[in-house]
């Protein structure tokens, strides 16, 4: 199946655009770990029926999706974090 990030782009091709242009912008993995997790809400089915131009009434948002598996991430690899973000400290 392939989700969209806006109607005719996939949202795979838009991650990666955001993370490639993180990358430019800063060395920070945590950044770039950020980027990729910033979009990942679209996949809610509401929010697919949404950009296809279909009426939705249920929640069809995204950002709080996003931030909810950003940080269920966060918490189920907090010792990994916790040495990313000590190593780029001491950089």
């Amino acid at each position: 199946m392939i989700f969209y990030s806006h109607p005719d782009k996939p949202l795979e091709v838009h991650i990666c655009g955001v993370e490639e242009k993180t990358r430019k912008s800063t060395s920070l993995a945590f950044a770039r770990i950020g980027a990729l997790f910033h979009d990942f809400g679209k996949i809610n089915p509401n929010f697919q029926n949404k950009i296809k131009g279909e009426h939705v009434t249920n929640y069809s948002k995204h950002s709080y999706l996003s931030l909810i598996t950003f940080c269920c991430c966060l918490k189920n690899n907090e010792k990994k974090f916790k040495e990313l973000l000590c190593a780029e400290s001491q950089d």
